[in-house]
């Protein structure tokens, strides 16, 4: 399965993943976001958050199975799979979006995501 199937950045794990310190913006493109500026499906801005947050959320999962492994001396018992943790983020942004408000969401009309 493909890493684009499994998880779908919609703009709440962006902001998620940026309050947490794992997606950090471009000084000029986070202005732009934080002015409100709608981005055009599919420029690159928009891909480039949407592919970074998928691969950050690879990353993630990575990082939590090796975590466990080094506190624990033995691999998850459980499956972590990009859709629950793509999930949890979102639930997680959408819980939490008062404390997130400094960080900006993009802003994209489109029927993909």
């Amino acid at each position: 399965t493909s890493l684009v199937s499994e998880v779908l950045p919609a703009c709440r794990v962006p902001q998620c993943l940026q309050y947490l310190g794992v997606l950090v913006y471009e000084e000029g493109l986070l202005k732009r976001l934080r002015e409100g500026e709608h981005l055009e499906p599919g420029c690159a801005e928009e891909a480039e958050i949407r592919g970074s947050s998928i691969w950050a959320v690879e990353l993630v999962k990575e990082k939590m199975k090796e975590i466990h492994l080094q506190e624990n001396g033995s691999p998850l018992l459980v499956s972590v799979n990009s859709v629950t943790l793509d999930y949890y983020l979102w639930n997680y942004a959408k819980l939490h979006s008062e404390r997130m408000s400094h960080c900006p969401i993009h802003r994209t009309l489109t029927v993909f995501y």
